[in-house]
C-alpha cells in the first residue's frame, strides 16, 4: 500500500454576491417578459429581460470586402489576368438600418403600428 501525504492548506472563502443590472426605461416597462432557462447540458442559468420598442425600417445595405488580407492585395495589385484565374473571395453582408423611438410610449400587443405624421 502506497501512502503519500499531500500538501493542503486551510482556506477562508466568503460567499459574494453577483448581480446584472440594467436600467431600462419606464415608458418600455409595458412589454418586458422576463425568463429564466437552466440549461441541463451546462448546468447554468440563463435570465433575460425582453421588450418591444417601436422602429421603422430605413433600408438595407448590401456590403462586401475581401474575405482575407491576401485577397485584398491581390484586389488592389494583381493584374486583370490575374484575378480572372485566382478571383478574389469576399465576404458579404445585409446590413439593417432602422430609426428607433425608445421613448414611444405607446402600448399595443400588436407587432405592427401605422401612424400618419403631419408637418406642422
Amino acid at each position: 500500500m502506497i501512502t503519500e501525504e499531500i500538501p493542503t492548506r486551510e482556506l477562508a472563502l466568503k460567499a459574494l454576491t453577483f448581480c446584472v443590472r440594467k436600467r431600462m426605461d419606464p415608458r418600455i416597462m409595458w412589454s418586458v417578459k422576463p425568463d429564466v432557462i437552466l440549461d441541463q447540458v451546462s448546468s447554468d442559468m440563463i435570465m433575460s429581460l425582453e421588450s418591444r420598442i417601436w422602429g421603422r425600417e430605413l433600408g438595407v445595405d448590401h456590403l462586401k470586402w475581401p474575405a482575407t488580407w491576401w485577397d485584398a492585395v491581390r484586389e488592389r495589385w494583381c493584374p486583370a489576368w490575374a484575378l480572372k484565374r485566382w478571383p478574389v473571395r469576399y465576404r458579404r453582408y445585409s446590413v439593417q438600418a432602422w430609426h428607433t423611438y425608445p421613448t414611444l410610449a405607446i402600448r399595443s400587443e400588436h407587432p405592427r403600428l401605422h401612424m400618419v405624421v403631419t408637418p406642422e
